[in-house]
């Protein structure tokens, strides 16, 4: 296994959360951020494989753009066995549809380039996706799905990707919302993974912290921490 190039991709898909993630997240919601708004995005991530750990600090920023799209920023750094990272990415997500009322269902397009370097290399193309991403309201809930290409330009396979998840509304609690969050996701070139979390809600439409755990379903899982905080002006 290549940590090196596994530490790269894990920073560009943190950087990537401005198009894809309804934090914590890894499937997208098919929310765009409205005209002359944004959201800053803050994350800590701790990977496992075995007795290999590697440590990632990111952070993002997405605005609202005219005619429903929006467009981010992220960078990342992470340290693994073999040293340093960091990874770069550009984002943005655009509405295709959404149905009448502040719940309806909802249709968009994202998509995503990341670079990477190790310490002291250049930077380098790293990958690219694009993805179709709907959103529907049930009881008291929502199902995001999510159907994508991936493409590493550093020698990697393409691959198809999804996700599914269940995100259920904020209930109140000590004068906070917690909402509880489940999903499955993966591609059709390596193992699926399943995540579970919880976003907390600080200042309504503001403030938001977050805290997700993801296992990879084989026979040597890996396993995630993923913690951080989104913050909308």
């Amino acid at each position: 296994m290549n940590f090196t190039h596994l530490m790269i991709a894990a920073v560009v898909t943190v950087g990537l959360q401005p198009a894809w993630a309804a934090r914590p997240l890894a499937t997208d919601d098919a929310g765009v951020i409205a005209s002359g708004g944004c959201e800053f995005e803050a994350s800590r991530v701790v990977a496992r494989h075995g007795t290999d750990r590697t440590g990632e600090t990111a952070a993002a920023l997405a605005c609202g753009m005219a005619f429903g799209a929006q467009l981010g920023l992220g960078y990342g750094r992470a340290r693994g066995p073999e040293g340093r990272a960091d990874g770069l990415a550009l984002s943005a997500k655009a509405e295709l549809w959404t149905g009448a009322g502040a719940t309806a269902p909802a249709l968009a397009l994202a998509g995503a380039l990341g670079w990477g370097r190790t310490a002291g290399q250049d930077w380098q193309r790293e990958s690219s996706e694009v993805r179709l991403i709907g959103t529907l309201p049930v009881v008291h809930a929502f199902v995001h799905v999510n159907l994508g290409h991936a493409r590493s330009h550093t020698g990697g396979p393409k691959a198809t990707t999804w996700g599914l998840a269940l995100e259920h509304q904020p209930a109140t609690l000590a004068g906070l919302g917690w909402a509880p969050l489940a999903e499955v996701y993966g591609d059709d070139r390596g193992d699926r993974w399943v995540n579970v979390g919880v976003r907390t809600t600080v200042l309504p439409d503001r403030l938001f912290v977050d805290l997700a755990y993801a296992r990879q379903q084989a026979p040597e899982k890996a396993r995630v921490w993923n913690a951080g905080l989104r913050f909308a002006f």
